[in-house]
């Protein structure tokens, strides 16, 4: 079965003068004025062809063990000429027709072969014509598709035959789970827009807002991660040397990769932090044609994915600026709490609690004022009704080793979630800091009372019984005896 896959071609063209040399700039031609160039292409396209790829043209590099290799018998480039205008013309010969995940990777083994494989090299064949010499590229960044026959036709409003790869998806399907109420990247009026449009046009414009956002938000999560404040710290950077490379190497490949659908784009657009994500399915020596397998796998695991990283914010939600503020609010709270409670106590046992009064103190005060919080510091601290005893309780060592501080708090969020002892808010979130509630006593089992909560307890415990001298019980960093 014959199939094809349809793509731009772009040509510079070195204009000779009247003497017969080169002028020094060369001129990006328009793929309509290519067509008068379209003999001499198509002859050096074929000039061009190795002996080896005599009987499967590129396939003939393809070196992957699965079944694409089995059904597609033959791969050659040419050229063809369509609504007066010169495109790339890929030609198939398939045995039975591609699995989507089969035409996706194709698709991204044919993007390889024109970026760095077979279009590398073509692109340096300086082709004589009347005028000069062309070069052509089957490569630009940002700029290559590989249409069907049939979403070619709908492109350029042609009337092709459908083929063997015409069963692939349509615009609708395409988008079926991308609309408004999912953080859709299309807009409330898609049907209208639809209905008045190319249908492949559309889908083209929306493919690529949708990943220009997508390259935006992997952008900014580098730059944060850079700007990280535990990334202040050198010899913290030296120790996850593997990490830094993940992540960079991430953010360039989601910025290169050209094989996008909008599912991917989708999958992806989900998650706060794709770099991360994306980050932690490579290896330092990964290679951009492995993005078709990673991003597989993401789209397999994302429901579990969506416990372990934190997800993308309704574009109607607060902003960072307003969820920082309510933050420090909610601290403010915690904190005017913990302060009037310990100030009940009397004064030998405020003596004994000095060290505890000041790291809520210190860490109060660095929080609410110096600190800059990531989106994803701010989503965790949320988590608890009480984030000021968190972060007092990991203040051991305060300003003198804040790296250290930072990392203790928000590193391991799994487990301090899990087995943190501290109270967390409900499921829904909090429209407005919450007030905090009483403190609760022990458990008749013996459970761990939070740090406040074991100050409340005290205080009350204090004003029943004011002549008391004893140690209050639970604090955690007595001092010394004065």
């Amino acid at each position: 079965m014959e199939a094809k896959l349809y793509s731009p071609v772009f040509v510079d063209l070195w204009e000779f003068d009247e003497y017969g040399s080169y002028n020094n700039d060369t001129v990006e031609i328009s793929q309509r004025a290519a067509v008068s160039f379209f003999d001499e292409i198509q002859t050096a396209i074929h000039k061009y062809r190795a002996p080896e790829e005599s009987e499967r043209g590129l396939m003939a590099y393809y070196d992957e063990p699965d079944t694409i290799n089995e059904k597609v018998r033959s791969m050659f480039i040419d050229v063809e000429i369509h609504g007066g205008k010169l495109w790339g013309a890929t030609a198939l010969d398939i045995s039975e027709p591609l699995e989507p995940w089969e035409l996706e990777a194709l698709r991204n083994y044919i993007t390889g072969q024109f970026s760095d494989g077979w279009g590398e090299g073509f692109e340096q064949q300086e082709i004589r014509v009347d005028d000069g010499e062309i070069n052509v590229h089957f490569w630009k960044h940002g700029e290559l598709f590989l249409d069907t026959q049939e979403r070619f036709s709908q492109r350029l409003g042609l009337s092709l035959p459908p083929d063997a790869l015409s069963h692939e998806a349509s615009v609708s399907h395409t988008f079926a789970d991308m609309r408004p109420e999912s953080q859709s990247i299309l807009p409330e009026d898609f049907d209208q827009v639809v209905e008045g449009a190319a249908v492949a046009e559309v889908e083209a414009e929306m493919l690529a807002e949708a990943r220009q956002r997508l390259v935006e938000r992997a952008r900014q999560n580098w730059d944060d991660f850079r700007s990280a404040p535990h990334n202040a710290n050198p010899e913290n950077i030296y120790h996850q040397a593997i990490k830094v490379v993940s992540r960079r190497d991430a953010c360039q490949f989601i910025k290169d990769y050209d094989g996008f659908t909008a599912e991917q784009i989708n999958c992806l657009l989900q998650f706060a932090d794709p770099v991360d994500l994306v980050g932690d399915y490579l290896d330092p020596k990964s290679e951009i044609d492995e993005m078709p397998g990673i991003l597989a796998s993401i789209r397999v695991d994302q429901e579990n994915l969506k416990q372990h990283y934190a997800l993308a914010r309704d574009p109607a939600a607060p902003g960072i600026e307003e969820l920082e503020q309510r933050l420090r609010d909610r601290l403010s709270e915690n904190y005017s709490v913990y302060k009037r409670d310990m100030l009940d106590l009397s004064k030998e046992e405020l003596f004994k609690s000095a060290a505890e009064v000041a790291s809520v103190s210190e860490s109060f005060e660095y929080f609410t004022q110096e600190h800059g919080f990531t989106e994803s510091e701010v989503d965790f601290l949320f988590k608890f009704e009480n984030p000021l005893e968190l972060i007092s309780d990991k203040w051991d060592v305060g300003l003198r080793n804040l790296t250290h501080t930072l990392d203790s708090i928000f590193s391991d969020q799994e487990r301090t979630l899990e087995k943190g002892g501290y109270t967390l808010m409900p499921d829904e979130p909090a429209p407005a800091p919450a007030a905090p509630e009483l403190p609760q006593k022990a458990t008749e089992s013996g459970e761990k009372l939070s740090v406040i909560e074991r100050i409340r307890q005290a205080a009350k415990e204090a004003r029943e019984r004011p002549n008391a001298t004893k140690d209050t019980p639970g604090h955690k960093k007595p001092g010394p005896e004065l």
